[in-house]
């Protein structure tokens, strides 16, 4: 059973049909439709605070964010810059 969900590339009018398709099941189940957390994601390099300010009014409970830099020191600059831009500001 299940306690999230966690759609991939979707946004938009995709992001509100599936997680209406989720928590029909949900309640399908006899499970509290609210109780399914919902968890977006983005890269690195790329979220900003609007992305962060987006995915919270969608309702999501957490950020997975990745990243493609597979250089330690790239990637530790990636994370101050992404600090920097969305954590500090």
């Amino acid at each position: 059973v299940g306690d999230g969900f966690q759609p991939l590339g979707l946004d938009g009018d995709a992001l509100a049909e599936r997680m209406s398709l989720v928590r029909a099941a949900a309640l399908e189940a006899g499970r509290d439709p609210e109780a399914i957390e919902l968890s977006l994601g983005g890269l690195l390099d790329v979220i900003g605070p609007d992305d962060v300010e987006w995915a919270e009014e969608q309702g999501a409970a957490r950020l997975v964010i990745s990243t493609r830099e597979g250089d330690l020191a790239r990637l530790e600059a990636q994370m101050s810059a992404f600090a920097e831009r969305v954590i500090h500001r």
